[in-house]
Formats: structure tokens, C-alpha cells, sequence
């Protein structure tokens, strides 16, 4: 019982949670936002070998998880700084303005943030 319990607080099982409340493939993330085969997702997933520090960062970016949660399992509440960022970095990504008018109503009228983002996200990159 207690391997079961270890196991699911792998960085493996994180991993396939971040993709399973994601849009995203393992072979998408895998060929375009790290460059390698997707075999190796899958070895990440099984805990068959660890990501560099650096494709960590990535997958966390990708995912839209943070990379404290990826790594530890543990999450921390994001600082005012962070979402003002987050904002940012989304807003000005987006090229339609009537976009930008509903991301900030929606936000204004207590839409959570993170959920607007990861929802909209994907659809702004199609």
C-alpha cells in the first residue's frame, strides 16, 4: 500500500494529470514545445528516466501547472505580482481586441483567471 501511495505522488503521475486537464497531446508537447521523441513522455510518465530541469520548465509552461506542483506536488497560492504577469503575458498575446475586452469583463466579474487562461489558451494558438 504504501508503494501505491508513493507512486502517486510521482512526479510521473503529476505529469499525467497536468495532461490529462490539458487540450494538449504528449506527442504535441513532445515534437513542439520539447524537441524530442514522445517516447520520452511516456518514460517521464512511468518515472523511466527524469526531464532536465530545463524541459520541466517547459512542460509546466505547457501544461499551465506550475513547476513547484510538477516537481513537488506541492502548490503555492500565486502572489498579486503572478497574476498581474500571467495577465499580461496572455492579453498581450492575444491579437483580437474584442478578445481582450471579454478576457478582462470575464475577469472583472470574478471568472477565475487561470481557468479563463487555460480555456482560451488553446484556442487562441488554432
Amino acid at each position: 500500500m504504501t508503494d501505491k501511495k508513493v507512486e502517486k505522488d510521482s512526479f510521473g503521475e503529476r505529469l499525467r494529470e497536468a495532461f490529462k486537464r490539458s487540450s494538449l497531446t504528449q506527442v504535441d508537447v513532445a515534437t513542439n514545445v520539447l524537441g524530442v521523441n514522445p517516447r520520452a513522455i511516456n518514460n517521464y510518465i512511468n518515472n523511466e528516466r527524469e526531464p532536465s530541469l530545463e524541459n520541466i520548465v517547459k512542460l509546466s509552461s505547457a501544461l499551465n501547472v506550475s513547476v513547484e506542483w510538477l516537481i513537488t506536488g506541492k502548490e503555492h497560492a500565486p502572489t498579486r505580482d503572478e497574476m498581474l504577469i500571467k495577465c499580461y503575458n496572455f492579453i498581450s498575446g492575444l491579437q483580437d481586441l474584442e478578445l481582450v475586452y471579454d478576457a478582462l469583463k470575464a475577469i472583472s466579474e470574478g471568472e477565475d483567471a487561470a481557468l479563463y487562461f487555460r480555456n482560451h489558451r488553446s484556442k487562441e494558438k488554432l
